[in-house]
């Protein structure tokens, strides 16, 4: 195909002219794109089209293109780009995590009868990286350090864009009870900030949505609370939501702007959330 596409593109104005009667180029295009392979180096069009191809495929596979659509964040593929940024073994954990091929038991039990699928710790639900990752009693102190280490880093965020941090207070209302991760505040007469952040499975858009909005409707019902207590312009109420597998919610972009996060800092959050995902390889080891 490549050498179709260099006849047609000949500087031999004799040759070049046969080629464009025959519509050679657009014929050789025409073959790769229905033989699924890849694209010659220069034709643009194709490579958009093979590419989108491509993607479509992965998208429609059962397993393995779940949470594709969450991808579209630059800043959390970076390490795909940027080896260095982690170890060999974390790199092909981190693309094992991605493509849902965890050798979990329910993957393992792939295509075969009567395997057990339950979790080879809890013993109660389906062994899916989901399951290790967001769910399994003994991935908890895992599941803790993965979600200080977003509270650390949006703590010293605030601390830089000099606010005042109350670290997961105890508020009552009524017979109500509720203890977001961070209240933020800069005095009296200034805006007051409700954050929780949560790190979710990320198979969908979707979730991360909902797992944004699940947290503003929890803690709502803090705004009159705060009005009274300190007295600040407006309360306003947000979650902050990180897919295990280095993705992001669209929703947080207020956070970012608020708090001043680069795109580095973001960045460097979405990798941390990656990075302690793969943990779950010490779960798979024992």
């Amino acid at each position: 195909m490549r050498k179709l596409i260099e006849v047609a593109r000949s500087e031999d104005a004799i040759v070049a002219g046969l080629a464009n009667a025959l519509n050679l180029e657009n014929k050789a295009i025409e073959i790769g794109e229905n033989a699924n392979l890849p694209v010659p180096i220069g034709t643009k069009r194709a490579h958009e089209k093979w590419r989108k191809r491509h993607k479509d495929n992965w998208k429609s596979q059962p397993s393995q293109g779940r949470g594709v659509m969450c991808y579209r964040f630059r800043e959390g593929n970076r390490w795909l780009r940027n080896k260095s940024l982690m170890t060999e073994n974390e790199y092909l954990w981190a693309l094992k995590v991605r493509a849902n091929v965890v050798p979990t038991r329910v993957t393992m039990a792939r295509g075969t009868i009567g395997m057990n699928t339950n979790c080879r710790k809890c013993k109660e639900y389906p062994e899916t990286t989901g399951h290790i990752s967001g769910h399994c009693r003994a991935m908890k102190d895992l599941r803790l350090i993965r979600h200080d280490r977003v509270c650390i880093s949006l703590t010293k965020a605030a601390e830089a864009a000099g606010y005042r941090i109350m670290e997961e207070p105890m508020c009552k209302f009524g017979l109500e009870k509720l203890k977001p991760d961070f209240i933020l505040c800069s005095g009296e007469g200034t805006p007051c900030y409700v954050l929780d952040p949560t790190i979710v499975w990320d198979d969908s858009p979707n979730r991360l949505r909902k797992a944004w909005e699940g947290k503003v409707k929890k803690h709502t019902p803090l705004k009159p609370l705060l009005k009274q207590k300190y007295n600040p312009s407006t309360v306003q109420v947000y979650g902050f939501v990180c897919g295990a597998w280095g993705t992001w919610c669209p929703k947080n972009d207020e956070v970012v702007k608020i708090l001043g996060l680069s795109k580095g800092r973001v960045r460097d959050i979405l990798q941390k959330v990656l990075c302690d995902t793969i943990r779950i390889k010490a779960f798979m080891n024992h």
